[in-house]
């Protein structure tokens, strides 16, 4: 006979744990819902994905980034239906939201048994704070590398079923030819197959033979790097370019430390190191330090265009906090305890929904604030009277994030189908009917899906 008693309090612990995980996906969710409708997607790179794939009628995949090609086919597809490039561009940032929020969700379904619930925290801290710096570049495909590891390490931490196995081929398919950095996400999840198995008392063996899998295809995801590397790749490989991207990316990189104080407090307090009646007064602490510094950050353009050379610590800045859950998941192995539930529901449960409330309002404000940059750049152009304006036309262009070789492309996006004035960012490299993007890349004047209004004129040539 089931004990009503124990019927209720199981109810209620569901229900409130359900209440939390339910805010806080809801909360990244609207926050990626609000950068696709300021069009954050058009930062940097990601302007000349959608004009490229909406132009050209086909998914434009850059750098042989093949999982790119089914996002981008999204766009291709609505681009015969909708006339409206904007809208477009919308889409296209709503389709890559699919990849934080699917990840954080696939983290939560693969970790709600009893004893795993409690590490839900850790994906939460992972795919939203630590990524948050280079969220803003959407198409850099080393941030959504971060946040789908995530889930991966989900599924790591679980049991492994069938379900779990035919998750982690998906995923990891889609990591091979996301990015380089999945060599390294590879690594790191075999390591913590290989880990697991020294130390788990069931299902050693399968997790002995995926670790030396994962290891194994971390090797080959690195030769094929190596083999497959363009100019570009091997220009972002050396080490004056990562020293310099590192001094570029500070004002970014200045919140990890508060996301990993933050850590280190639940790390505290899961293990008991921490009272718990400290762990949401210094949790909310750091979320409150970290909730100050980003609005400063993210409501100024000329702080968190910063977030463009982030994306090449986006990978490592997250580790650390994969060493922390994975200390965690071992003092869940080592404990079995009689308040896992309450801390898990009242505590943990605050952390994440807190985590993900200043996720959303952080990203918002610099949505927002590219917004206006947007307004502005479109206001200009329509008052331009040149059909090819130059940085001596926009001064201003040039200690905001539009200062990038993509700003011709999004020139042409934020206009819609017609066109009036495209932006060249050199004014010598606007010759005749092209222009010049960088060394050996030109933009060139084509009616296609986007039609040109006025002729062009040499500008910048002698």
């Amino acid at each position: 006979m089931v004990n009503p008693f124990r019927a209720r309090t199981w109810l209620a612990h569901h229900s409130f744990s359900d209440g939390w995980l339910g805010l806080t996906v809801a909360l990244a969710a609207l926050a990626q819902i609000v950068a696709a409708f300021c069009l954050m997607v058009l930062t940097w790179d990601g302007a000349g994905y959608v004009f490229n794939t909406i132009q050209r009628g086909h998914a434009a995949v850059p750098n042989s980034r093949y999982s790119d090609y089914p996002l981008l086919a999204v766009v291709s597809l609505f681009s015969f239906l909708i006339n409206d490039s904007r809208l477009l561009a919308c889409i296209y940032g709503l389709v890559l939201a699919v990849l934080p929020v699917g990840s954080l969700l696939l983290s939560f379904y693969f970790l709600s048994g009893p004893q795993h619930n409690r590490l839900r925290v850790w994906p939460v801290l992972g795919i939203l704070l630590s990524v948050l710096p280079g969220q803003a570049f959407l198409v850099a495909e080393a941030v959504p590398v971060a946040q789908v590891s995530w889930a991966v390490w989900a599924i790591a931490a679980a049991d492994i079923s069938i379900s779990s196995l035919a998750w982690l081929g998906m995923l990891n398919l889609f990591l091979f030819f996301l990015h380089p950095s999945a060599a390294l996400a590879y690594a790191v999840t075999g390591g913590l197959f290989v880990g697991k198995a020294r130390v788990a008392t069931s299902q050693r063996r399968s997790n002995a033979w995926l670790g030396a899998i994962f290891l194994g295809l971390a090797a080959v995801r690195l030769w094929y790097a190596l083999a497959t590397a363009n100019s570009y790749e091997r220009g972002e490989e050396s080490f004056s370019q990562n020293y310099l991207a590192f001094r570029d990316a500070l004002p970014s990189l200045r919140m990890l430390p508060v996301v990993y104080l933050l850590g280190l407090t639940v790390l505290g307090g899961v293990t008991r190191r921490i009272p718990k009646r400290y762990l949401i007064w210094l949790g909310g602490l750091m979320l409150a330090v970290l909730l100050v510094y980003g609005v400063a950050w993210a409501a100024d353009p000329k702080m968190w265009v910063s977030a463009f050379t982030f994306r090449r610590f986006v990978f490592v800045g997250t580790l650390p906090l994969v060493v922390m859950g994975g200390l965690h998941w071992r003092y869940e192995q080592a404990s079995r305890t009689n308040d896992s539930a309450e801390l898990s529901d009242h505590r943990l449960g605050w952390i994440m929904a807190g985590s993900a409330a200043v996720f959303f309002i952080i990203f918002a404000t610099q949505s927002f604030s590219w917004r206006q940059e947007l307004s502005r750049f479109e206001a200009d152009l329509k008052r331009c009277d040149k059909p090819v304006a130059t940085i001596n036309d926009l001064p201003w262009v040039v200690d905001s994030p539009l200062h990038h070789w993509a700003s011709t492309q999004l020139s042409c996006v934020i206009q819609g189908k017609k066109v009036k004035t495209v932006f060249a960012l050199d004014p010598e490299g606007a010759r005749g009917n092209k222009i010049l993007l960088f060394p050996g890349t030109w933009f060139r004047r084509r009616n296609r899906w986007f039609e040109f209004e006025q002729e062009w004129s040499p500008v910048g040539t002698k």
